[in-house]
């Protein structure tokens, strides 16, 4: 509700592009690894650059704590694991509630970005 701050615009275009359906934003909590696969999905779905479709055959039940996956998230989180954004973590976890860090950030906007055909990967 309050327009002045930074974030305002970004999170309006999120909401009114269905990037979100979230309607409390909430700025300063961690963004989970399944919410970062979900919001790449939905702009890929979207913007018909989902790309191979292979992705749906992603058995996420090879991870230990698989069931930690939300439902909405599962599809999101097969795309992004067959793109190679979302791994296991060292350990051989999926990790979905986990948050996004940086380093975990750079490797899926990489990946998203190839997937995408958004910047320059040659």
């Amino acid at each position: 509700k309050d327009t002045g701050v930074y974030y305002y615009d970004a999170a309006c275009w999120a909401l009114d592009n269905g990037i979100t359906n979230q309607i409390t934003f909430k700025p300063f909590d961690n963004v989970t690894r399944e919410q970062t696969a979900s919001f790449l999905f939905r702009f890929a779905k979207d913007s018909g650059t989902i790309g191979d479709e292979k992705y749906k055959n992603v058995d996420l039940s090879s991870y230990p704590d698989f069931r930690d996956v939300n439902d909405w998230a599962v599809e999101a989180l097969q795309w992004s694991n067959y793109n190679g954004m979302i791994t296991g973590t060292q350990q051989g976890f999926i990790n979905p509630q986990g948050a996004t860090q940086r380093i975990h950030a750079t490797k899926i906007l990489y990946g998203f970005g190839k997937v995408c055909n958004i910047g320059n990967f040659e």
